[in-house]
């Protein structure tokens, strides 16, 4: 075969410089036709067909479950070592990846032949590329069954829906990467258990909404199985209280609400919060919340339970109250910030300190802008749920969008509402929603700048910052206690001012269990674990997968320049440096920059500079190099 004929992919690889070993029979350059597949949820696993190949060790299975989770993209040497072991690899790191590697294509040679292992298992320069298809990873497929469900429940296809969740969480009943303690295990472990307690609360929700004997004994099944794995979600448990409320089942309701009471004291050393108390106040009274409704109904899309407490936000709530209040003032009210910054927290405060002027009820809808298991809520979707809400279950909803347009406009006429939209992806995802008269106030939270609506539709914007040091500070000084120490100001520093990892930080010190300020500070301290180690304090909500669903939002050139970022020593970025690294024209380079910050992953500064908060530096360095 002369070099003109042999085939590069399209990652310049060539197969025949692939070393495997040696080939001692011919017969063995023919591919298996049984498909590789690989298997994170549980143990790293990988089969041939259905014949299960041989991994070996955990850093065999921690090495493989790493190239899945980048499957069909080239992973370099470095990359791994740091994947698997983290801030202090042993000298040897790099010789044992190596190992590993010819031990997991040996193992694929002996169950397929020679020529799948070096198909499967590429070699790249200094870097490795699994070739596997999404349909052979089994957590690729559980991510595509969500977003498949979620596409079907807001297309009105409930049944559907129901079936796909259910299947899709079949498949994930197991711990993913369990038995792994690397770094990016524990990262891809709080994301993936995140993703199926949110289909969990969608389909109970949805069987609920079916409402037949069998989807409510299966609701209140699958609510008893997500709490067994976690005792502590409070969201869960409060649906799990109202549900058996709700069908005459008070004594399950209260001691369900006392077991995670005493869970809540005993592991985190805190008290439930507002929306499970309000569920427990409810069954003790003996009623059904009416909410903030006139005709005393169980409202759809009510507002979640707000913050007990919102530290540092004062002058942003004066603010958003001079814009409702003021002769004229704005009945359209946006909130924009970085991920983390504590948008939902501000609105549902503010909604909830205002809701008494609206006789006729508060709404809440999350758009799902920031969800990219799920996809941004449709238009046609979020205008069915709204119509319903505000008009009630027996409102007819027409099928073309514009007559459902119309409806919708003209329920709203007749109504004084607060209406909160949760996530909003842009600006052209609000439109549809907003009303025609001037009875209904819109509060719009979004990652996104929503320059849009200002301009042509007049609403008042509160772009959203970290907290100032003194309040940061006075957050954690409430939860340990120790208002004296420095460690304190280390934390604040540490957690970048940004409100999420400040709250995570917060409720660790109030457990008083753990360690106490100054060890959480040395804990925090290293760079190339930090984001882990918050991630980790965070549980079901940690810093990693909030900034990437950010970062998965971004387009390719996008992507590539945030990564780059974090390649930088310093936290502040120029035009002229980015063109120079990228190698584009210097408009180009100010365009991507420019939709970095209204995605809210970027500060503008001065002319032609920008800023990188902390914690986004930190993220953005341990993403991959981009090529």
């Amino acid at each position: 075969m002369s070099s003109s004929e042999r085939r590069i992919d399209d990652h310049g690889i060539d197969p025949l410089r692939i070393t495997i070993g040696p080939i001692h029979d011919r017969e063995h350059l023919v591919p298996s036709t049984e498909p590789i597949s690989v298997e994170v949820l549980g143990p790293v696993r990988m089969r041939a067909g259905t014949a299960e190949v041989a991994v070996g060790s955990p850093r065999r299975q921690a090495v493989l479950g790493f190239l899945a989770i980048n499957a069909r993209s080239v992973v370099s040497r470095d990359q791994l070592v740091d994947a698997v072991w983290g801030e202090a690899p042993p000298k040897s790191a790099a010789g044992n990846v190596h190992t590993y590697i010819s031990d997991l294509r040996r193992s694929i040679a002996e169950a397929t032949g020679h020529a799948t292992a070096a198909a499967v298992l590429q070699t790249a320069g200094a870097g490795y590329r699994l070739d596997v298809r999404d349909a052979d990873l089994d957590f690729r497929q559980v991510e595509h069954d969500l977003r498949t469900a979620s596409n079907l429940a807001s297309s009105g296809e409930r049944t559907d829906a129901i079936t796909t969740w259910q299947r899709a969480l079949r498949r994930s009943l197991a711990t993913p990467f369990a038995g792994i303690d690397a770094p990016y295990a524990l990262a891809e472990r709080h994301r993936l258990e995140n993703l199926v307690l949110a289909a969990v609360i969608d389909l109970v929700r949805a069987l609920l909404a079916r409402g037949t004997e069998t989807d409510t004994r299966t609701a209140l099944i699958t609510l008893e199985r997500a709490l067994s794995r976690h005792p502590l979600h409070q969201r869960l448990a409060e649906m799990r209280i109202r549900a058996l409320s709700g069908r005459g089942r008070r004594a399950e309701a209260i001691d369900q609400y006392e077991t995670t009471r005493r869970l809540l004291a005993t592991e985190l050393g805190v008290d439930p919060d507002q929306g499970l108390r309000q569920a427990h106040e409810e069954i003790v009274r003996d009623t059904v919340s009416t909410v903030h409704g006139r005709n005393g109904a169980v409202p759809e899309l009510p507002l979640p339970a707000a913050p007990d407490s919102l530290v540092g936000r004062a002058d942003e709530l004066g603010f958003l109250e001079d814009a409702l209040t003021r002769a004229g003032g704005s009945r359209i009210l946006t909130i924009d910030g970085s991920p983390g910054i504590g948008k939902t927290a501000l609105a549902l405060r503010f909604a909830h300190d205002v809701a008494a002027r609206f006789p006729d009820g508060c709404h809440f809808l999350d758009l799902r802008g920031s969800r990219p298991s799920a996809g941004p809520l449709p238009a046609t979707a979020a205008l069915d749920r709204l119509i319903t809400a505000v008009g009630g279950r027996d409102t007819t909803v027409p099928n073309g969008f514009e007559d459902r347009l119309g409806v919708y406009r003209t329920v709203l006429a007749r109504k004084r509402l607060l209406l909160v939209l949760d996530d909003a992806s842009r600006a052209s995802q609000i439109r549809p929603l907003l009303p025609g008269g001037d009875g209904t106030t819109v509060l719009v939270t979004s990652r996104r700048r929503l320059s849009g609506l200002v301009a042509t539709e007049g609403a008042v914007r509160l772009p959203l910052d970290v907290l100032p040091h003194d309040a940061a500070r006075s957050l954690l000084a409430g939860a340990a206690d120790e208002r004296g120490t420095g460690a304190l100001d280390e934390l604040v520093r540490l957690c970048g001012h940004l409100p999420l990892a400040l709250a995570h930080v917060a409720r660790y010190l109030a457990a008083g269990t753990g360690r106490g300020p100054a060890e959480l500070a040395t804990w925090l301290s290293d760079e190339h674990t930090r984001i882990a180690r918050l991630t980790e304090l965070g549980g079901d909500q940690g810093i990693r997968p909030v900034f990437a669903s950010a970062v998965h939002a971004l387009n390719a050139d996008e992507q590539k320049v945030f990564s780059l970022l974090g390649k930088e020593s310093g936290a502040d970025v120029d035009v002229t440096g980015t063109a120079r690294r990228t190698g584009w024209p210097e408009p180009r380079a100010r365009h991507c920059l420019d939709q970095l910050a209204v995605a809210g992953l970027l500060d503008w500064g001065t002319w032609d500079r920008y800023h990188l908060t902390p914690l986004l530096h930190l993220y953005a360095r341990g993403l991959p190099t981009p090529r």
